[in-house]
């Protein structure tokens, strides 16, 4: 064996143990016996919850630390990317604590707009945030978790949760010398960066107002493009495609590979990693015959957990309620997941509602959020009224696994 396959095996094996044991705090099945003791069984999620965030820290942190000080490990593209993901996976399990605070997909995907956060190891200011979060985590009735350990919270610095109150609030920490600046009035004297720090912070606290107002009213400035924005909550049942994710994976596992039309338009295909060359291309071979992949309208298929680690507003994979040896299987590399929807069934399924829908090469204000094919924005009409796709809802179809009935539903309801 080599050094190197030595190396990614052990620390594989330590941080699979890790992130396992803070999956099982996180997202452990709760049994009737426990939840017929409300305050007992609030107690002890709240010291789970403090204990995984501990593990997590402890993984983020020290794979930060290799990346920056151990200047021979990160020569190496391989082992660069290797943790990379390892520490993206420990994000996303952090990700699952927001979603059992919140329980709110809207109000995640509004708090996750912004900019990625950075590294906890070496970011200034982070000895007073740690002292803010294990102060309020001393309490029996407090949950407080650091954004930076997250890949879905761009908002503030702290979420504090009260436990048994089912309320949350976004805390920005400042230094007391920043604090006691802001306090006095007179600002002329400050030098040039102190000025700078200032006007930041003023920028942050009208950006976090700003975004806070709109989840409570559903009403408000787009802080990202500075436009006017209303929200509007589907009132369909989304349905999702668990039991067909589990059964393909479970298979793959077993057999080597799978392909399983889930629904009509929509493919799933899962191979066991090392079993084919290329998956994708496997994928695309083993299509049904009715699929024309290849033509103009084609869509590619994309990688799963891929979708879903870079799109922080997805529900995290760690969430879905299937085997949690096939998650980690998964998340760790040693089986692919792949999704296809088909363009020609899914815009068949639109029009079917009573909607026009067109391919333009017409965007409207910024595209960046919106569904790009063939430098092409599919658009959605009935009358004078009209859409275009966003990322978002495909994005759920890809990596989060909802139907594509459910994503149409959206759309034409």
């Amino acid at each position: 064996m080599g050094s190197d396959d030595k190396f990614y095996k052990e620390i594989s094996a330590m941080h699979y143990a890790f992130l396992r044991r803070a999956y099982d705090l996180i997202c452990r099945r709760i049994s009737p016996e426990e939840l017929k003791n409300e305050e007992k069984f609030l107690l002890r999620a709240n010291k789970e919850f403090k204990e995984a965030q501990d593990l997590l820290l402890e993984i983020v942190i020290g794979i930060e630390k290799t990346l920056i000080l151990s200047k021979d490990l990160v020569k190496s593209k391989n082992a660069k990317t290797f943790l990379k993901h390892h520490r993206k996976i420990a994000k996303r399990l952090a990700d699952c604590l927001v979603w059992a605070i919140i329980k709110d997909k809207h109000t995640v995907k509004e708090l996750s707009i912004g900019e990625d956060t950075g590294y906890i190891f070496g970011k200034s200011g982070m000895q007073d945030e740690f002292e803010i979060l294990d102060k309020l985590n001393s309490s029996k009735n407090v949950f407080a978790l650091l954004n930076d350990l997250t890949l879905c919270l761009h908002t503030g610095d702290i979420l504090k949760a009260d436990i048994g109150k089912d309320s949350w609030s976004i805390l920005e920490v400042k230094s007391k010398g920043l604090l006691e600046i802001l306090r006095n009035k007179d600002k002329e004297d400050l030098s040039e960066s102190r000025k700078d720090e200032v006007e930041r912070f003023n920028r942050q606290v009208l950006k976090n107002n700003l975004k806070l107002f709109y989840l409570k009213k559903g009403i408000g400035v787009d802080t990202e493009k500075n436009r006017f924005k209303m929200s509007f909550d589907s009132k369909m049942d989304d349905v999702f495609c668990v039991n067909d994710i589990e059964s393909v994976l479970s298979t793959a596992m077993a057999e080597g590979v799978c392909i399983k039309e889930v629904e009509d338009g929509l493919v799933y295909g899962a191979y066991r990693t090392g079993f084919v060359k290329s998956g994708y291309q496997f994928l695309l071979d083993k299509l049904p015959k009715k699929y024309k992949y290849g033509s103009e309208n084609s869509l590619e298929p994309l990688p799963y957990l891929g979708v879903n680690l870079q799109a922080p507003y997805l529900l995290p994979v760690f969430l879905l309620p299937i085997d949690p040896d096939l998650l980690f299987k998964l998340a760790f590399n040693f089986c692919q997941l792949y999704v296809y929807i088909d363009l020609p069934v899914l815009i068949k399924m639109i029009e079917v509602k009573g909607f026009d829908v067109s391919l333009t090469k017409k965007g409207v204000g910024d595209t960046r959020e919106l569904f790009v094919h063939n430098n092409q924005f599919l658009k959605i009409s009935k009358g004078d009224r009209w859409v275009l796709l966003g990322q978002h809802p495909l994005g759920r179809v890809f990596g989060e696994g909802l139907s594509l009935k459910s994503m149409v539903n959206i759309y034409t309801t």
